[in-house]
């Protein structure tokens, strides 16, 4: 059985100018989080809006007094990937919350275990760890039968896969693999793009130096001439180079002609709204067209 979604646009200034303030790529973390909750208190406020309430006798000062009361089992609030959990705190009836262990080295783990014996774990940026002390962690955590819970990264912004969740998910009973939303073209994203080009595999920071991106998707044909797989891998990687410089586009077509002792390339890239159209040609050598 299906039922049909109900779409209600909340057209006030108020949460007008709090969704301003939330886009806003000034805006530091803990103001982003303040507006999270803010949000989701008013969003909240509309949503519960003809929700049913039974009624309840409870005491109070001046004797016996009839409540309205919101039934704690007749809500269920589903967060939407990462922007979503944030809007949970201020969905909660409960108002309960665990503490987090903010630590440096994935050994401390076992001391966590040694003292507070916890039936559950939950392991944010796993990617970070060094790997051999995350292998041995993971290892005893699995010997004490502890459930637990892993996220972080799969890949690093070069597109190479962080062997601390390749490890995890080989092991894992069940893998759940979310994608963020391009910046660019609107889909889901394969990548992480930084926007300050360096060495460093890992850097900490967030959207001043990270941003969703998809890797471009690379179309080639050729008209009469053989399209080998050394002269395939040889645009593939000429035009990956545009996934780290500048703008990043969804789908490049690139289209490889041998025709009257002339060697042309012609390709149209395309990202978002963004459309550009190039062509070069050499009398001899396709490579150097490319």
């Amino acid at each position: 059985m299906s039922a049909d979604l109900i779409y209600t646009e909340i057209n006030h200034p108020l949460i007008a100018h709090k969704l301003g303030i939330l886009r806003d790529k000034h805006t530091p973390s803990w103001l982003f989080r303040t507006m999270i909750n803010e949000l989701s208190v008013l969003l909240i406020y509309e949503a519960l809006r003809d929700v049913k309430s039974v009624s309840e006798e409870t005491e109070i000062w001046s004797g016996k007094y009839i409540r309205k009361k919101i039934p704690a089992d007749s809500l269920a609030f589903i967060s939407v990937l990462r922007a979503g959990i944030g809007m949970l705190d201020a969905a909660s009836h409960s108002g309960s919350r665990e503490p987090c262990r903010v630590i440096e080295s994935v050994v401390q783990i076992k001391t966590e275990i040694e003292q507070s014996k916890p039936d559950i774990i939950a392991i944010e940026e796993a990617q970070f760890f060094d790997y051999q002390e995350f292998v041995s962690t993971l290892k005893l955590i699995i010997r004490l039968q502890i459930k637990t819970v892993i996220s972080g990264l799969d890949m690093d912004f070069m597109g190479n896969p962080f062997e601390n969740i390749i490890y995890a998910m080989g092991i894992a009973q069940k893998v759940d693999k979310l994608s963020a939303v391009c910046v660019v073209c609107g889909q889901d994203a394969t990548m992480t793009y930084k926007k300050q080009l360096n060495s460093l595999r890992v850097e900490i920071g967030e959207t001043d130096l990270y941003e969703a991106r998809r890797i471009m998707d690379i179309r080639i044909t050729a008209k009469q001439m053989e399209l080998t797989t050394a002269l395939r891998d040889y645009v593939n990687t000429r035009f990956s180079r545009i996934n780290k410089f500048g703008d990043m586009f969804s789908a490049a077509e690139v289209h490889l002609d041998s025709e009257k002792r002339e060697q042309k390339v012609t390709a149209n890239l395309k990202g978002g709204k963004k459309h550009f159209f190039s062509e070069a040609v050499d009398p001899a050598d396709m490579y150097k067209a490319n």
